[in-house]
């Protein structure tokens, strides 16, 4: 490389960029080439500044795809000494410069992440932020709780719940007038419709299934066991009411028994009686 390489425009390189990531073939010693261009222009100009230079000169309004790859290239310019990820302040420059206008949540967004992360930005999550710029609305609205997005996509959304559910009950209380006829009614403010379903679902479905599963197993063994005991009484009270018809049986058996042998006894001693009478009238 040689010194005239100090001098490459970002317009050549961005376009060596496109031609590279059009071509399907492993492409990696190009880029890794272009990735050292970038990192020479870093001592005489910053990120921004080039961005600042080049956006200008790029139809990017037309084309979602044109400015797909325009992203793309974003992080590739904040990438460092051949690294997957980006830091967290250089993500957020450069959300704020390429999103404005295109991200409705991206003060939200970029103040979540300063305060919130403290990782590298993948470029997993990079590419994943501009689908969910896109498909979800500024009220949360087309936000999928069952969807892949990144983990800390999902605890954006989690972190704008929290807030409009605070927001919602602040308004609720302020706004209630019981028994005041002549104020305004209580109004719910549901500012994020997108989150009927409370987000970061997907990981909580598990665990939530999981507990169900033992709420259900639980409730079905204490109706056998309640089952079971009802059944167990009733034996009982048969078995109660068995023993003392029994019981009766046998005791009126035994007062049938001594009955007889009073009998028995009284009519031996009647014949005995009568044996003497006649013995002595002799």
């Amino acid at each position: 490389m040689d010194s005239s390489d100090n001098n490459t425009s970002i317009f050549e390189i961005y376009s060596r960029y496109c031609g590279i990531r059009s071509v399907k073939h492993d492409a990696k010693e190009e880029l890794a080439q272009l990735l050292k261009l970038l990192e020479l222009r870093r001592k005489a100009s910053s990120i921004v500044d080039d961005l600042n230079t080049l956006m200008p000169y790029l139809d990017l309004t037309v084309d979602s795809c044109r400015f797909a790859r325009f992203y793309d290239f974003v992080f590739f310019m904040c990438r460092k000494n051949g690294q997957k990820n980006i830091t967290v302040t250089k993500a957020i420059d450069a959300w704020k410069l390429v999103l404005k206008g295109r991200f409705r949540l991206l003060n939200e967004w970029c103040g979540f992440v300063e305060k919130h992360q403290r990782h590298n930005i993948p470029e997993d999550t990079w590419q994943q932020l501009l689908a969910f710029s896109r498909c979800v609305h500024e009220d949360l609205e087309g936000y999928d709780p069952k969807g892949a997005w990144p983990v800390l996509i999902d605890e954006f959304v989690d972190h704008m719940y929290r807030i409009t559910s605070s927001n919602s009950s602040s308004t609720r209380i302020r706004g209630c007038n019981c028994g005041d006829s002549e104020a305004e009614p209580c109004r719910s403010d549901d500012s994020f419709p997108g989150l009927k379903v409370k987000a970061g679902w997907k990981r909580k479905a598990e665990v939530e299934f999981s507990n169900s599963k033992l709420f259900e197993n639980g409730k079905r063994s204490r109706s056998i066991e309640l089952d079971d005991n009802r059944m167990y009484r009733e034996a009982n009270r048969r078995g109660s009411t068995t023993d003392d018809q029994m019981e009766n049986a046998s005791h009126g058996s035994q007062l049938g028994s001594l009955r007889h042998s009073a009998c028995a006894i009284e009519g031996s001693l009647s014949d005995d009686l009568a044996k003497m009478q006649t013995t002595s009238s002799y």
